[in-house]
């Protein structure tokens, strides 16, 4: 497959130079700090506008009330199709397109040559990788997963959602208490792999642990995100920007850092893009396989315009026992009581490995409209967040 790139370092430099981090910070899948949003934020009504015009991907919103110290008044606004509304399209399944797009990255030293080469679609021959990863494309096996593919979905013996997607499978969960009907309402993803583009990364916005396997790459995070900007341009603005890299990690310019993040943003007199990163792990070193960008595709489905100040907020809510407080509608975020864990479903002879999620009803202490009551896709939560964080 052909490869695009930015040949360039000036146009991407410049580009970084013109934004400035002004929106609010958004939480990511991470060991510590924060994505910073770059430039304005979205304006959520006319991101709705050009969904209704079929120029951006579906999105739906329901206002409601939620208890925060008192009833307080919440929107929010996710991908598909109301769940309140009867069946059409066919089978009451809404498809949400996905640009699956592969990053090739190498970190370039000043005298140009290569310290490190980051490629999701090459084949894996680290001896140190996961039996089951070896000898297989990282980009490969994440279009085989079951965030795009159906496999069984029984969680527990609480949690069966049948036969699906993984991403169908824990919004059916969340918002069963609002469906007319059992199997009126599906949010299935249609993965299209795009071709691989390539990032440069010039000396001085990188550095790398090689103790990992398979080494564990930083790059400066405006640096990164304008080069993702750029890059969803040259997509349908009409599908999720889901670009994956392999153990590829991204660091803010405080030098913290996090595996991945999701954004959105409107080009000038453009269409709004909505836009992720994760890696592929290739060992359980980190975390396994497809956790990363489970937690991130599952962000995107539940909070697409994260930069937004207008909708999706919640209740404070204390992001793990000795964290601080967030008010946002991110799944894969809450670490209270405890870490949520991973689920195991194999697909295709390959065992993967996505995050348990956080349900709505966790955020919003309202009554709890999940199937059987859960506050999570595994039930590590076994209540709401409990009292307002403050």
């Amino acid at each position: 497959m052909k490869r695009k790139s930015i040949s360039v370092f000036s146009l991407t430099i410049l580009t970084v130079l013109f934004f400035a981090p002004l929106g609010k910070a958004q939480d990511k899948d991470r060991f510590q700090g924060q994505h910073e949003h770059q430039g304005p934020p979205v304006d959520v009504n006319e991101v709705m506008a050009q969904s209704a015009a079929g120029a951006a991907i579906p999105l739906w919103q329901e206002p409601f009330k939620a208890f925060n110290g008192t009833k307080g008044d919440y929107m929010v606004t996710i991908v598909g199709r109301h769940p309140k509304l009867p069946n059409p399209p066919p089978k009451g399944v809404t498809s949400v397109p996905v640009e699956l797009v592969p990053v090739v990255i190498y970190f370039v030293n000043w005298n140009l040559s290569v310290s490190w080469l980051s490629d999701p679609t090459a084949s894996v021959t680290e001896a140190c990788a996961d039996e089951q990863v070896k000898h297989k494309v990282p980009v490969d096996l994440t279009a085989a997963s079951p965030l795009f593919n159906d496999a069984s979905m029984k969680w527990s013996d609480k949690l069966d959602m049948g036969t699906t997607q993984f991403m169908d499978a824990q919004m059916r969960a969340e918002f069963w208490g609002w469906m007319p009907a059992i199997d009126s309402w599906h949010t299935k993803l249609r993965v299209h792999v795009h071709e691989p583009v390539t990032l440069y990364v010039p000396p001085g916005l990188w550095s790398l642990d090689p103790n990992i396997c398979g080494g564990l790459g930083k790059i400066n995070d405006q640096y990164l995100d304008t080069f993702l900007r750029l890059q969803t341009l040259q997509l349908p603005a009409g599908s999720i920007a889901l670009f994956v890299t392999k153990n590829g990690i991204e660091t803010d310019i405080r030098n913290n850092d996090f595996l991945g993040y999701h954004d959105a943003w409107t080009p000038l007199f453009g269409t709004t893009r909505v836009y992720g990163i994760g890696p592929f792990y290739i060992s359980h070193e980190i975390w396994p396989d497809i956790k990363t960008l489970t937690h991130e595709i599952g962000e995107i489905m539940n909070d697409p315009l994260p930069s937004s100040d207008e909708w999706n907020n919640t209740p404070d809510w204390r992001k793990g026992p000795d964290e601080g407080c967030q008010n946002n509608f991110e799944v894969g975020d809450p670490r209270n009581p405890r870490q949520l864990g991973l689920h195991e479903i194999e697909l295709g002879g390959f065992k993967y490995h996505p995050q348990e999620l956080a349900l709505f009803g966790w955020f919003y202490r309202m009554d709890n409209v999940a199937l059987n009551g859960q506050y999570s896709t595994l039930g590590t939560f076994s209540t709401n967040a409990g009292d307002i964080c403050n």
